[in-house]
């Protein structure tokens, strides 16, 4: 399972009890305390997260990131500068937005209320969420677009990256904006 911020794609979590906590995006769950106060996204303090199963294709492919992005020379992005430390590039939540997108994941909503995490299906066009992600950070997809090409499962994701480029062809304003 992963979690990451549907808003600014943020790839983990804080959560709050008597002290701060910061989670990867990778654990497995926070824990269930009576008194656990709040859970949210450290970068923009939204409480709503995605969340999504680890399918094996998507595991290969991020594993795959680790050989890509020194070979192709790829600077990836922070979701939070101030905790450098706890932040996992956008690059692997938007490549999970590119698997859901394409059929091969699954993804949820998933917030804390009421002393226990909530999970609800996820009902939104996920097309709508990349849109989102294109403008709210057009590097970072660009970069997972990169990776993604250079992978294993580059045939399973394919249209995906199709739609993507097409999508920023059509829309100059958004690399303008990136230089």
């Amino acid at each position: 399972m992963v979690l990451f911020c549907g808003e600014c794609f943020h790839f983990g979590y804080t959560k709050y009890y008597n002290e701060y906590y910061d989670y990867d995006g990778f654990e497995e769950k926070v824990d269930d305390y009576g008194d656990l106060a709040e859970v949210y996204c450290p970068c923009c303090h939204n409480d709503r997260f995605l969340e999504a199963d680890l399918d094996e294709d998507l595991v290969k492919a991020l594993k795959e990131f680790d050989k890509l992005v020194p070979e192709l020379k790829i600077e990836l992005t922070t979701a939070c500068d101030f905790r450098e430390e706890f932040s996992i590039a956008k690059e692997f939540s938007i490549s999970v937005l590119i698997f859901a997108a394409a059929g091969l994941c699954k993804l949820r909503i998933k917030y804390y209320y009421d002393e226990s995490w909530r999970t609800e299906e996820f009902k939104e066009d996920i097309y709508r969420i990349l849109e989102r992600a294109i403008k709210n950070d057009l590097k970072a997809v660009i970069n997972a677009v990169k990776l993604l090409s250079r992978t294993s499962v580059k045939e399973k994701v394919g249209n995906v990256v199709d739609w993507i480029e097409k999508y920023i062809r059509e829309h100059p304003e958004l690399l303008a904006n990136c230089i």
